[in-house]
């Protein structure tokens, strides 16, 4: 008399699935790089998203202080230039991750070249915030006036 076990597998092989004893979703699948790309670039947006957040609500701290910050002018020329940058970015992101499929050979090229654009810019825009960060803007509030 024949094993449930080996029944089972018999049935298993007969309608076609796989016979082996894990799920189908231990199975190896074939690696969908754009699907990972376009993942990548989503995530990588929401980052940017968070930075610019940042970036404006020090920009607007700076605004509110007044030119009477002694490196007023520095810090808005950084960061009214950091977020153009990552508004560019955002924009080249989202290019990227709609218009390109690195599955095909004809988009790899210029995916490769976006993505190279894309990465020298956030390098820049690190660059940038790591320069403004160096440069203290807390405040303390005393007696109604503003020391620096």
């Amino acid at each position: 008399m024949p094993s449930k076990s080996s029944d089972k597998k018999k049935k298993i092989a007969a309608a076609g699935a796989s016979t082996s004893s894990q799920p189908d979703f231990y199975q190896p699948k074939e690696f969908e790089h754009n699907k990972y790309a376009t993942r990548k670039t989503i995530t990588q947006g929401f980052i940017d998203v968070a930075l610019l957040m940042t970036n404006v609500a020090q920009l607007k701290f700076l605004l509110d202080l007044g030119s009477t910050y002694s490196y007023y002018t520095l810090l808005v020329t950084l960061f009214s230039v950091s977020i153009a940058l990552q508004i560019i970015r955002g924009i080249l992101n989202v290019t990227l991750g709609v218009l390109y499929n690195i599955g095909e050979e004809d988009h790899q090229v210029s995916a490769t070249v976006l993505n190279n654009i894309v990465m020298a810019l956030g390098a820049l825009s690190t660059i940038i915030n790591t320069i403004a960060s160096g440069f203290d803007m807390s405040t303390k509030i005393a007696d109604g006036t503003i020391h620096l």
